[in-house]
């Protein structure tokens, strides 16, 4: 019984210890992973037409061409991720 005593006791300590560290700190164990998000929708001229109606101003470039751009962008942002 002697050595069960402190092992026990030990074992009990060390899971209170972790149970109440978790606990208090807003851990969550086993954790949880968060979801992993979802690739946007892929931007149509549409899209572009709403936001040149919605900037106000005239700009001297098509909507094609700003489609171009924004995909060229979103390939170079998937590229560094």
């Amino acid at each position: 019984m002697f050595a069960f005593l402190p092992i026990g006791l030990n074992a009990v300590i060390v899971v209170a210890t972790g149970w109440l560290f978790h606990r208090f700190t807003g851990h969550a164990y086993p954790h949880r992973a968060s979801p992993v998000p979802t690739a946007p929708p892929p931007i149509t001229e549409a899209d572009i037409s709403v936001a040149l109606e919605t900037f106000g101003e005239p700009l001297d470039v098509s909507a094609a061409d700003l489609l171009k751009i924004a995909n060229l962008a979103a390939a170079e942002a998937r590229k560094r991720a």
